[in-house]
């Protein structure tokens, strides 16, 4: 499908989102962040940080799949605080009851899923390079907006298990 395919309509929202509040962690917790040897050490700073951040409230933690057990055993007392990971939340109910997310990371397909299905959508050319070194990951200014856009659909996703969506 083409963007000129759809037609967008203007509806009011009919969600109430006073009970959402997004902290934004200081760090980028990209899984290069994890990957090193302070990775124990980097775990249970953000394990803590949830703990501050989320307090007594029932909560959902998300991260990377191979994070998801270390998580767990960091926040194995905090009963409140469930732990999950990215790709596994699809049609999951069992999180209904969290009235907070914590995201311990960031859902990145990788370059080559966001140029695959940029270029699928695309009516023109894409330029497929990255920048190195930079705040812009993608040269070509369409990539990086579906990349942003595919992110933000992820995210949306994932609070929707939890108590934010009623």
């Amino acid at each position: 499908y083409k963007p000129s395919d759809f037609y967008l309509l203007d509806v009011p929202e009919i969600r109430d989102y006073v009970r959402a509040t997004i902290h934004v962690y200081p760090k980028n917790l990209s899984k290069s962040f994890y990957r090193n040897k302070e990775k124990k050490i980097k775990i249970k700073s953000v394990a803590e940080e949830a703990i501050r951040v989320l307090g007594d409230k029932p909560s959902l933690l998300i991260t990377y799949k191979d994070l998801e057990s270390k998580f767990k055993k960091q926040l194995k007392k905090h009963s409140n605080i469930l732990v999950d990971h990215f790709g596994n939340l699809i049609g999951e109910n069992k999180y209904s009851k969290c009235t907070s997310v914590f995201f311990a990371g960031t859902n990145d397909w990788g370059t080559f899923e966001y140029f695959k299905q940029a270029s699928t959508v695309s009516d023109k050319a894409l330029d497929l390079t990255t920048v190195q070194h930079q705040a812009v990951r993608f040269k070509d200014p369409l990539v990086g907006k579906f990349y942003y856009t595919l992110l933000a659909v992820g995210m949306y996703q994932d609070l929707m298990r939890s108590n934010l969506r009623v």
